[in-house]
């Protein structure tokens, strides 16, 4: 390394830890100080949306007001390095306790990101979503995490009535139509 070397770290979820190490003349990689900030990593431009069957029923989540506050289902983003499939198991796992293998529908969608800021943070001006549909037992409940605060186990009409944003809407008419 060189002196004044830039390294990074893992720190927050979501943000690395980057500082400036200086080092002595020699660079014998002693550190003599450090120089520290938070920065957002980018996110890849790729998600999935996961839909929830139990019987003619569907899962809806309500999003905790930290996380915007409207009616979705099961979404998240595609972490580097990670296939669709295995993003929609992992977000179904996490956001909800349920262990299962969605069914790809073969419905992808895309949607603009219309902030030039979240356009910088996401390296695109729009995020590609594919689709899934999980089952689920009979007499199974969601366990929820931090990201929502109630679900309801709604008919397609009421489901697609709460859904908050127009693609997911239109998947569900679309499986409800099979």
């Amino acid at each position: 390394m060189f002196p004044g070397t830039l390294v990074a770290w893992v720190g927050e979820v979501g943000s690395s830890r980057v500082g400036r190490v200086n080092m002595d003349a020699a660079g014998a990689g002693r550190v003599i100080r450090r120089v520290a900030s938070t920065v957002r990593r980018m996110r890849p431009p790729y998600e999935v949306f996961v839909l929830v069957r139990r019987r003619d029923e569907y899962l809806i989540l309500h999003r905790s007001p930290r996380q915007g506050a409207y009616w979705h289902c099961v979404a998240g983003g595609v972490e580097e390095g990670e296939t669709y499939a295995a993003a929609a198991v992992r977000e179904l796992r996490e956001e909800t306790g349920l262990d299962a293998e969605p069914v790809d529908l073969g419905r992808p969608y895309d949607y603009p990101l219309e902030d030039p800021e979240h356009q910088r943070m996401r390296g695109s001006v729009s995020i590609h979503v594919e689709c899934f549909l999980a089952e689920a037992p009979a007499e199974w409940e969601p366990q929820l995490d931090w990201e929502h605060d109630e679900y309801r186990w709604c008919g397609a009409d009421e489901a697609v009535a709460l859904l908050y944003f127009p693609e997911p809407r239109e998947v569900l008419r679309n499986v409800v139509a099979l």
